[in-house]
């Protein structure tokens, strides 16, 4: 499935101040598990179909109707999030954990590797053993995997050293057994071609989504989204022309730059963010040539709208 649109992107670490889970087990955890964010797909900007789907496929399994989903033989598949960076791929997985309410993890390459022989397969089983305790504890467990490119890079390279063959092999074996484990893998990635073929088949990674650049519609639908979190009063055609003249920006982008306009607004004083502190934002951001995500034509937004 392609998402023609994209979701904001604020980062892992805004999901709400989500509890840690070590208290309330009864084996010690090597892995920093938590309580659901207080997020939902609601929370994702734009990318209906992509929203649709997600609840179609994996939160509907484990709803209400979980014992008929079973009875009919309806597992809920692993799933790929693949796309450049910046495009909500995070956020979407994370916001995903958030609506199905389940204790979540996100673990990356630096987590499960090690320097030391068999260390890094005995981290990848733990952290596997301790997704299939949580979740026969709280009713399914959910693990979010970044950058699995680098976890499950292609096997074969001269570069590769037998030991990632290894780790790689024994994630590739735990991936099968996520559904009987009561667990649900979330990998995300902004290199597709180079993670191993194999990890992406049926029983495996079994449903893969691509993330592309927004759309105008989606963008503005972020910028209205992150607006709507925090005071502001900005008319709608401001909006409208930012979306219009911001293509090619990212969702992370059009995230900063309300971030920013709400920083000048506490700065000057303001009690709401206004036309003039994003005008001020645009200037300083996504017109600026030095900026790594600037518009590809530059915004314009009348300053004198407040």
């Amino acid at each position: 499935m392609t998402a023609t649109d994209t979701p904001s992107q604020p980062s892992d670490d805004d999901a709400g101040d989500p509890v840690g889970l070590q208290s309330e087990v009864d084996i010690d955890l090597s892995f920093p598990w938590r309580t659901a964010p207080d997020r939902s797909l609601d929370d994702v900007g734009g990318l209906d179909q992509l929203k649709r789907e997600l609840r179609r496929t994996a939160v509907r399994p484990l709803g209400p109707k979980r014992s008929e989903y079973r009875r009919f033989n309806v597992d809920v598949p692993n799933l790929l999030f693949a796309g450049p960076p910046g495009t909500g791929k995070s956020h979407s997985a994370t916001a995903l954990a958030g609506e199905l309410g389940y204790p979540y993890v996100v673990v990356t390459c630096g987590r499960l590797q090690s320097r030391w022989l068999n260390e890094s397969t005995d981290r990848v089983q733990q952290l596997f053993r301790e997704a299939a305790h949580i979740g026969q504890r709280y009713g399914h467990a959910v693990i979010l995997a970044e950058e699995i490119d680098t976890l499950l890079p292609a096997r074969g390279g001269t570069e590769q050293h037998q030991e990632d063959n290894k780790v790689t092999s024994e994630f590739l074996a735990y991936l099968e057994r996520t559904t009987e484990n009561e667990t649900l893998f979330v990998g995300t990635t902004n290199r597709r071609d180079e993670l191993d073929p194999a990890a992406v088949r049926s029983g495996r990674i079994d449903r893969e989504f691509q993330f592309a650049m927004p759309s105008e519609e989606t963008r503005a639908a972020i910028l209205k989204q992150q607006l709507a979190n925090r005071p502001s009063k900005v008319p709608a055609e401001d909006v409208s022309r930012i979306a219009t003249e911001t293509e090619g920006v990212s969702a992370a982008a059009l995230t900063t730059l309300v971030t920013e306009a709400a920083r000048y607004a506490v700065e000057q004083g303001d009690s709401e963010i206004r036309s003039k502190h994003l005008a001020t934002a645009v200037s300083e951001h996504l017109n600026d040539t030095n900026s790594t995500f600037r518009a590809s034509q530059p915004v314009t937004i009348c300053p004198d709208r407040r």
